[in-house]
């Protein structure tokens, strides 16, 4: 939309604001807004103390239609910023989904009515959206003490640990979840780069569940390798070779090295990022011509981590350059 420009006294020019969007932030006579000038644009900030009633956004979602991807369309509707949902079912057994979904990822969210065949479920408390950057240096944290717990676990085959280290990932859901909703809702402080911090906290959250993965994967009773030595007794499962700890130390080195990048920014530490990322997917792929049967897969789920952790350095340096 195009706006003239007013003489205003001597020395000021003013701009109308559009009708419809003061009217949906409630906006009035005296109100204050925070303006941000950035290069050739000026970005308008509301301020929430001047907010009487922030907008309600509700849906519907019939979970009759959904079947296995009832879980996946709550969540998605939570991280889109619906603040209540009416839910559609023809069974009971039908909202065990999204009461799933409700106690693991949909912080502060419950359900207040529930009837035959609906029920309400409704934000019964906003997060506070300055928690943002808090929650997203925990969740970079978690996902590097994910990777050092679980190659602990392995070095020590300590299995039982393995199977509790996984369970991080459902604390990672609940981290990045908030704060994609948050982004959606509100925007990141920069808000022309929203759409790089979504895709990090998008590919966060990805990153963990390659990990839960690999943890699955090791502790599976379906694997060739455990099925063989239950066979002689023994409870080994996947032995790991010395040259892939080793890679999978540097896999956990990428991670640490792109939460210090994150944090505080060189261009130095940049390219040492880049050359580690080579390092790690050019002995990785060497190590997959040499492993066999669940060695290789083991190999395999760390390459796409270590690819995974790279991804998120494009959407980085669009953010701070």
């Amino acid at each position: 939309m195009k706006r003239k420009l007013v003489q205003h006294g001597n020395t000021s020019l003013t701009v109308s604001l559009p009708k419809k969007w003061t009217d949906k932030f409630n906006l009035k006579k005296g109100d204050e807004i925070e303006i941000v000038e950035k290069d050739d644009k000026l970005f308008l900030y509301l301020q929430a103390g001047n907010i009487s009633e922030k907008p309600f956004k509700k849906g519907v979602l019939d979970v009759s239609k959904t079947g296995v991807l009832t879980r996946r369309s709550f969540d998605a509707m939570y991280k889109a910023g619906y603040d209540e949902i009416e839910i559609i079912y023809t069974h009971p057994e039908q909202l065990k989904d999204v009461k799933t979904a409700i106690d693991n990822e949909a912080m502060a969210f419950e359900i207040l009515k529930q009837e035959k065949n609906k029920c309400i479920v409704r934000s019964i408390s906003e997060a506070d959206p300055t928690e943002f950057d808090s929650l997203l240096r925990r969740t970079l944290l978690l996902l590097k003490v994910m990777g050092e717990d679980l190659l602990t676990a392995l070095k020590n085959n300590d299995y039982n640990t393995i199977s509790t280290i996984k369970d991080l990932e459902k604390t990672n859901n609940k981290f990045t979840h908030f704060c994609r909703r948050a982004l959606a809702k509100n925007g990141y402080k920069e808000y022309n780069k929203t759409v790089f911090m979504y895709t990090i906290v998008e590919q966060l959250e990805k990153c963990a569940d390659e990990l839960k993965f690999l943890c699955d994967f090791l502790t599976s009773e379906n694997s060739k390798k455990w099925e063989e030595n239950k066979k002689q007794g023994e409870n080994k499962k996947v032995k790991i070779s010395f040259d892939t700890f080793l890679l999978f130390e540097d896999v956990n080195k990428s991670i640490a090295m792109f939460n210090d990048l994150f944090f505080n920014f060189s261009i130095d530490k940049a390219k040492e990022f880049g050359a580690q990322r080579k390092k790690v997917m050019k002995d990785g792929f060497e190590l997959l011509k040499k492993k066999k049967d669940n060695e290789k897969v083991v190999v395999h789920y760390l390459i796409n981590i270590e690819s995974m952790i790279f991804d998120m350095f494009g959407p980085y340096m669009a953010l701070v350059l």
